[in-house]
């Protein structure tokens, strides 16, 4: 080894030595249990297509597109034509760099080169002003100051002073790779092969015949020196100082590799085009497809942040890949898709697992162990809600009813529960079983079955059922509330108040904790709210559980919660009025915070301290010492001040000129692991001195600002850290000329001695202006009586379809049972709702709700009946006495409707379009509430959706 390259070893060392790895992904997760997040055209990115990544000093992410650049926070994309002066031509932008000056640089396929200043101002090369081509593939820092140039014409090294450039041919290729390894050489990859530099110039890499023509794309060298290729054809490694084929055991997910990524323990990431990304590790490789969360298996570019989030970019859309704290088991492992309704521990070992139209699974070390349902088996049995196992036999609670399955694998159906949705099931002493159906509670013993009255709620959902001493158990009754039952006698602890109850458990303190909407205690026959969780997470819960180091886990429609018992004991006694908690959701690698629950085993603990959970993709388990370890809480940034539409630096003591309409102010917060945590809040000193929260709101506009001085201060938060240090931004209002002091002293002047001189004149004016105000205030009043009318209507109809809203349905419903005998209620539920949301996007789905809506109105006006919007997608149609015959002609006519709508739906199971599902009940003599004909319509559109949907079931 020459003196030369021992001393760049010994400067590649002492460097190595002094920089901090940089963060990477847990090696030791497989790969698809990597959470990932994608965005689109939809989130703002420009174009689909995305061709280049690059983490800028502040750390925002830049993404280059097929249609320009854009700025990227973790939640909002803002182009580069938005943050510029001048004007920014569309290009297909291959690469982008930064200057130690701060200036970005963009290389674009077609138009060249642009540079962004820090000030916004913009400076553009091009071939008719010295470029040696219009096509830009690569741009590096150079190490003696300038860039490294790759463009059509070769790879120069540029220096740009103003608009002319200094420019110095370095090869003669089209590069589109440069990298450097550890001892400082540089390393090219062009369109005809690997290159390397030399103190004499630069010399071919390889000898290899495939690689001394491929076309190479990407360039990598780790921590060791073995450096990495991707070209058209496959990968490359380095053996010595030349770049030979990589080949592994098995074929390369796809030939074309566009990207390599190193990472920490010999771990390299590939992004290829048609294959996704592959992770490699010794002679074998994962992969991480659409399957697992990319938004396309065609990937472009790839790169790591400073937090640890690999970021790719596809043919459709950008994706974030980053560590899971929990696993996730769902359909990328085989499992049935979508709904999970309950897990429960298996005697035998491992976990039974219930899901919404899969049927049972049993499913132990990671691994599904195949129960096939028998060709007989019995209708709904592919619903399974809990599961009770006794060892050689297990009973079913099943849409379809209690099933006995016995160690051959073989169901039967008990006979006296057939067609009842059971939703607990659990020993109820003497060899009998209580069982929690949707319409009671009731004990069944050898054939016998023996409902269970609880007091002031004839027949409720049952959800939980849950021991609590020898003979006892607390019972979780829907909207009825907690009871105690003990043996067959029951006592209420507390109703509702309006809420489902899906769970009621005691602590190991005596209290009695409640998941409804919210988490609640039971104090004196109330449910006491618990506050600082309720406040910032509004949602169902389904399920308590506490485990052996003194913890709370609660599961919910916003994941899955925990919480030290004795923080909740210091909360409820007022020594502590906040609240520390943790929660687990999307950004903890959930691939959905919506948990299930309504059942007896949504969420349960295992031996190991893990928690294992239901949701709406799948069954999580989330290690008992798992906590988000995130980068510290950032504080907000005051991105660009716009005055009537124009942007400005948000620079200290901006001054604005009088007349300014409305000044608008973006700011951000850079954590791009869980940017959509990010709360916000914001004040405006000294006209608005309370904090107005905003929650993800990353702009704010302010109309008709008095002149004046004033501060802007923004913070930022999520929904388990504290309130950040605000920052601010100081800036002034310059007043007209008769806005002056001076001025107003001088006019107030002269109205007084106008007012001295004419008392008379002022008298009447005094008058005038009475009876004007007497006019004003009956207008006034007129203005108000119309806005409360529209109050009320309001206030019972829905605003996104115009339909009658839920409390207007209860009361027409209860008008029909008060008037006559006769009357009947549909309800309709849209098929795949959640799915066309996530495919679609939620603007999408609003507008689906409201074509939905619209043709149910008109649909109800044709047959003269009630039609309302319940909640979400679901809606309800009342038929009362003089049409309950139209029933069924209705719903077949409102089907025809729907399909003839034809709204696309990519996400369907059942059909190409929007469909929906529907359970038709028909009032019979026993019912005497409301609730009642509700819930065998509800019983019915189970059935719809459990016969394969898009279709409508009448209740027995």
């Amino acid at each position: 080894m020459n003196m030369r390259r021992l001393c760049l070893l010994w400067v590649a060392l002492a460097a190595g030595m002094a920089a901090p790895l940089a963060p990477a992904l847990d090696v030791r997760q497989p790969a698809a249990q990597y959470r990932a997040s994608s965005w689109g055209v939809a989130s703002g990115l420009p174009h689909a297509s995305i061709s280049a990544l690059f983490q800028d000093r502040d750390g925002y992410l830049w993404v280059g597109t097929y249609q320009g650049a854009a700025r990227f926070d973790g939640v909002r994309f803002v182009a580069l034509s938005e943050l510029a002066t001048g004007e920014v031509p569309t290009d297909m932008i291959e690469t982008i760099a930064q200057t130690p000056d701060g200036a970005l640089w963009f290389g674009g396929r077609y138009r060249g080169l642009t540079r962004l200043d820090g000030a916004g101002r913009l400076q553009r090369f091009r071939a008719d002003a010295g470029l040696p081509s219009d096509s830009v593939t690569v741009l590096r820092v150079h190490p003696q100051g300038g860039l490294w140039l790759g463009t059509g014409a070769g790879l120069f090294h540029a220096r740009f002073d103003g608009a002319t450039s200094e420019l110095r041919e370095e090869l003669p290729q089209v590069v589109w790779a440069l990298s450097q390894d550890r001892l400082g050489r540089w390393w090219a990859g062009s369109e005809n092969g690997f290159w390397r530099r030399e103190r004499d110039g630069w010399v071919p890499a390889s000898s290899d015949p495939q690689l001394l023509r491929a076309h190479v794309w990407s360039l990598a060298f780790d921590a060791s020196g073995n450096g990495y290729g991707g070209f058209r054809g496959g990968a490359a490694i380095t053996r010595g100082d030349a770049f030979v084929p990589w080949a592994l055991a098995e074929p390369w997910p796809s030939s074309v590799v566009r990207a390599v990524l190193p990472e920490a323990e010999g771990a390299i990431w590939l992004a290829t085009a048609g294959g996704g990304l592959a992770r490699v590790r010794g002679d074998a490789f994962e992969r991480f497809t659409r399957r697992n969360g990319l938004a396309s298996d065609v990937v472009w570019e790839a790169t790591m942040d400073r937090e640890g989030n690999l970021w790719a970019g596809t043919a459709a859309g950008l994706t974030r890949i980053g560590d899971s704290l929990v696993q996730t088991y769902g359909a990328a492992e085989d499992l049935p898709q979508g709904l999970a309704w309950t897990v429960v521990p298996r005697r035998a070992g491992g976990w039974w697992l219930g899901f919404n139209g899969g049927g049972l699974v049993a499913f132990e070390h990671g691994h599904r162990i195949d129960l096939p349902l028998p060709r007989d088996a019995p209708p709904g049995s592919g619903v399974v809600q809990t599961v009770l196992d006794r060892g050689d036999v297990q009973w079913l609670g099943t849409a379809g009813g209690l099933v006995r399955r016995s160690a051959d694998g073989a169901l039967e159906v008990v006979p006296e529960l057939r067609g009842l949705r059971i939703q607990a099931v659990v020993e109820g002493g003497a060899g009998s079983l209580l069982v929690g159906t949707q319409n009671g509670l009731v004990r069944w013993h050898q054939g016998q079955v023996t409902p269970i009255e609880l007091p002031g709620a004839p027949r409720p959902a049952i959800s939980r059922l849950r021991s609590d001493g020898p003979g006892r158990w607390l019972v979780a009754a829907a909207d009825a509330g907690v009871y105690q039952l003990d043996g067959d006698q029951a006592q209420r602890l507390s109703d509702g108040e309006g809420q489902p109850i899906r769970d009621a458990v005691r602590a190991p303190d005596g209290r009695v904790w409640v998941a409804g909407v919210g988490l609640h205690v039971l104090e004196g026959g109330r449910m006491r709210a618990i506050e600082p969780i309720n406040r910032q997470l509004l949602a169902q819960f389904h399920a308590i559980e506490f485990d052996a180091q003194g913890r709370l886990w609660t599961s919910s429609n916003a994941g899955v919660l925990r919480v030290e018992l004795a923080a909740l004991a210091r909360h409820l006694d007022g020594v502590d009025e906040a609240l520390d908690y943790t929660l687990f959701g999307e950004a903890e690698g959930m691939r959905s915070s919506e948990c299930n629950g309504g059942t007896q085993h949504p969420l349960a603990l295992a031996d190991d301290g893990a928690v294992w959970v239901a949701t709406t993709e799948g069954v999580v388990r989330i290690g008992g010492d798992a906590l988000p370890e995130r980068a510290p809480l950032p504080l907000p940034r005051i991105e660009r001040v716009l005055v009537d539409g124009i942007s400005h630096a948000a620079s200290p003591g901006l001054e604005l000129a009088a007349g300014t309409r409305q000044i608008g102010i973006d700011y951000t917060a850079l954590r791009l692991s869980d940017a959509e945590r990010l709360r916000f809040r914001y004040r405006l000193l000294p006209s608005l001195t309370r904090w107005s929260e905003v929650g993800a709101r990353r702009s704010v506009a302010f109309d008709a600002l008095a002149p004046g001085n004033y501060r802007f201060e923004v913070a930022v938060s999520t929904p388990t850290e504290p309130w950040s240090a605000a920052v601010a931004l100081d800036f002034s209002v310059h007043p007209h000329w008769w806005q002056r002091g001076d001025v107003r002293l001088f006019a107030v002047l002269a109205m007084l001695a106008l007012a001295a001189a004419l008392p008379l004149w002022r008298l009447r004016a005094l008058r005038r202006r009475e009876r004007a105000l007497e006019a004003l205030v009956r207008a006034r009043t007129h203005d108000l009586e119309l806005a409360n009318a529209a109050l009320a209507q309001a206030a019972s109809n829905d605003f996104l379809t115009g339909l009658p809203n839920r409390r207007a349905f209860a009361h027409k419903l209860d008008a029909a049972f008060a008037d006559a005998p006769s009357s009947a209620v549909a309800m309709l539920d849209v098929d795949h709702f959640k799915a066309y949301n996530d495919s679609a996007g939620h603007l999408a789905g609003d507008e689906c709700l409201a074509r939905f809506g619209a043709e149910l109105a008109a649909c109800a006006q044709q047959f003269g009946v009630d039609a309302a919007r319940i909640g979400g997608e679901e809606f309800a149609v009342l038929f009362r006495a003089d049409a309950v015959e139209q029933a069924g002609a209705f719903l077949d006519a409102f089907v025809a409707r729907i399909r003839a709508l034809a709204i696309p739906h990519p996400a369907s199971s059942c059909a190409a379009v929007v469909t929906f599902s529907a359970g038709l009940a028909v009032r019979g003599g026993s019912e005497t509430r409301p609730q009642e004909l509700i819930g065998r319509a509800d019983e019915a559109l189970y059935r719809a959706k459990a016969a394969g949907r898009n279709r409508w079931q009448r209740a027995d």
